[in-house]
């Protein structure tokens, strides 16, 4: 059975090192490429405005990437639209989407895959009869 050893001085210089490269390399520095971020603040009524005059917080130009695209332009009828009225996400990521083209309320996870319909166009319970679009999400 080995004995435990308790560190001597000669780890902590080699822990201390390589703690101080981390350190080293999450600094600040220089922003590359662009103008520093300049913003004017202004106070009208009770409301603060503030307007970018120069540069921007990014540093660079910013970019959009989608996260998950939901839908076909030819495919499946779960991932057809005709005409969204209300987009909503729960809590859990899932996504609710009104299409009033079908009219159905339809379900979808996180990554965009389709996961049920609720209701369908009607009179009766759990039917849509001219839906407003209004979409209410309530937790389980």
């Amino acid at each position: 059975m080995s004995q435990l050893q308790q560190p001597g001085r000669g780890a902590a210089v080699p822990c201390l090192a390589a703690l101080t490269l981390c350190l080293a390399a999450c600094g600040g520095g220089e922003r590359s490429g662009g103008q520093e971020w300049r913003a004017v603040q202004d106070t009208v009524g009770d409301t603060v405005v503030i307007r970018t005059v120069a540069g921007s917080v990014w540093g660079d130009t910013a970019v959009l990437v989608a996260d998950v695209t939901i839908g076909q332009f030819d495919g499946p009828d779960e991932y057809m639209f005709g005409s969204i009225r209300s987009l909503a996400a729960a809590p859990d990521g899932s996504i609710y989407l009104f299409d009033s083209h079908v009219p159905a309320l339809r379900k979808y996870a996180p990554d965009g895959t389709y996961l049920a319909t609720f209701g369908r166009e009607g009179g009766g319970p759990g039917e849509y009869k001219q839906p407003d679009g209004g979409l209410t999400v309530l937790p389980d």
